[in-house]
């Protein structure tokens, strides 16, 4: 059973880092700001000819699971290591308060300990197939 729940801690960790990279991505050529959506990130490119360098940045709220706060802190700390003008914010608060704020839109990610109940998937906000334009 340990083992079980510290997989499912790994793969959480990964989904985040996993996230924040492909936010940071998608915000690469645009710049947004989102109150509502308990994120915020904006960018801008540099104008080299030879070479296209973007920085991404802005602060990615997440919560939930207060047994991944470790774990969590790790990859956050690994994350900013190559992305220093992203903050990742995690607050350990429980896995279902972190679903119920995902669910609301009030954070970004969600850490949780098990999956989310079938129950509960189609509050699940749907985030975008693709970067926005």
């Amino acid at each position: 059973m340990q083992s079980r729940r510290r997989k499912q801690a790994v793969m959480a960790g990964v989904a985040v880092v996993a996230t924040s990279v492909a936010l940071a991505a998608c915000s690469s050529s645009s710049s947004t700001s989102s109150a509502s959506t308990g994120a915020t990130a904006s960018s801008g490119a540099s104008s080299s000819s030879s070479a296209s360098t973007s920085t991404a940045s802005g602060t990615i709220k997440a919560a939930g699971s207060t047994f991944q706060t470790n774990f969590q802190q790790t990859a956050i700390s690994a994350f900013k290591s190559v992305d220093p003008n992203i903050t990742v914010d995690y607050d350990p608060v429980g896995s279902s308060t972190g679903r119920a704020d995902l669910y609301s839109n009030t954070v970004l990610l969600a850490g949780s300990d098990s999956p989310v109940p079938s129950k509960e998937a189609s509050k699940v906000p749907a985030g975008p197939t693709t970067c926005p334009a």
